[in-house]
């Protein structure tokens, strides 16, 4: 659906150390009932632009102390909230966007980053986007498939 007619959309991640462990220790795709939930909003193309220039400043810090500012910047551009984040005597954090330097690592701020850029919604095989949210980056597995172009080989049943 357009941003213009939903611009209150978002999406949930929750950190991979957050995640339900297998039998090997390795993170699966479940997650506990109360495990923190990270709440980011979707992206309209210009905003998209705006997030990977920004995404490029991290990758080509000034100084170490610049990369983490600019990594919870970032972070506070594309977060819209969270849910179920606790301190240690167990009471709810609530939300505040400037607070997000003081819940999490600089490294879980760039997991989040990252898979917030390379999120998806799920795209059914005619390419419309279902109504299941993807937590994750499309892989060449999951990605629909592209009919080939009317006048090229393919398409006339040649190799």
């Amino acid at each position: 659906m357009p941003i213009p007619l939903s611009p209150n959309d978002t999406f949930d991640l929750v950190l991979r150390g957050d995640r339900t462990l297998d039998e090997q220790g390795k993170p699966t795709k479940e997650q506990p009932a109360d495990a923190p939930i990270f709440v980011f909003r979707c992206l309209s193309g210009r905003d998209q632009r705006k997030l990977a220039a920004m995404i490029d400043e991290i990758e080509h810090p000034d100084t170490a102390a610049g990369v983490i500012d600019k990594t919870f910047a970032t972070l506070r551009f594309v977060l819209a909230g969270w849910r179920n984040l606790r301190d240690r005597d167990d009471r709810e954090i609530p939300y505040d966007p400037a607070e997000a330097d003081t819940v999490l690592t600089y490294h879980e701020a760039q997991e989040l980053i990252y898979r917030a850029w390379g999120w998806a919604p799920d795209v059914n095989f005619y390419g419309s986007p279902s109504n299941t949210a993807s937590n994750g980056s499309a892989s060449k597995d999951s990605a629909a498939p592209v009919p080939p172009a009317a006048d090229s080989p393919a398409a006339a049943g040649q190799p």
